[in-house]
């Protein structure tokens, strides 16, 4: 009964003028207490959501984190997420699911960050099974820095960002999609799951090839 009344709720999830408009707000206090108070819950209800999608992906179990922007002193997020993870213990020691809000849009992705254990291997199962980001939809987008949501055309650019993880030091790679701010998906949280759901399936498919995965 209390799992379906969670499914009922993230039926529900959206995200608003509101929530985008958080990312507005001056001083680090004041921002954060908004994420706190307006995207954290809705956090979790996605991770609830996202979380039956890509666990059958992984070998073992994952566990839903979120930023808490901790080292912040004076300066306030310009994005934040939530990062479903294998490690209980963080999620940047090694490949994860994120989903990453910012004032300009949602991304939704596999992201590699910060020079991980396993970033060779990595890179040589992104190599080795380039047919599965060659079939990914066209509106694919790939990123080489997770502080910003900022995006380039995956099918065009994958060959120089996987080459870049490899060649540079604490180099990233993630892929994924991204949503506008004012896409019209925001108006319908049916489409929005939807969407939600075939992205986060399309890259579980990836994920689950990848070493200690």
């Amino acid at each position: 009964m209390a799992e379906n009344k969670l499914m009922a709720k993230t039926n529900e999830v959206t995200f608003t003028d509101e929530d985008f408009a958080v990312f507005q707000v001056p001083g680090l206090e004041a921002r954060m207490d908004l994420i706190r108070a307006k995207l954290q819950p809705k956090f979790l209800l996605l991770g609830a959501e996202i979380m039956p999608i890509v666990q059958p992906a992984s070998t073992k179990p994952l566990y839903l984190h979120i930023a808490k922007h901790q080292r912040r002193t004076v300066y306030p997020p310009d994005t934040t997420l939530l990062a479903i993870s294998n490690s209980k213990r963080g999620y940047k020691m090694s490949a994860h699911f994120q989903l990453r809000i910012g004032g300009n849009g949602v991304a939704l992705l596999l992201s590699i960050l910060e020079q991980p254990k396993l970033e060779a291997e990595y890179a040589q199962s992104l190599r080795k099974n380039i047919e599965l980001i060659n079939q990914l939809p066209k509106d694919f987008i790939v990123s080489t820095d997770h502080t910003k949501n900022s995006f380039q055309p995956l099918a065009e650019n994958f060959s120089a960002a996987l080459n870049r993880l490899t060649t540079i030091k604490k180099s990233e790679l993630e892929i994924g999609r991204f949503i506008t701010h004012n896409d019209p998906l925001w108006q319908n949280p049916s489409a929005r799951q939807t969407f939600f759901h075939d992205t986060y399936q399309q890259l579980a498919k990836i994920y689950k090839n990848l070493p200690g995965s």
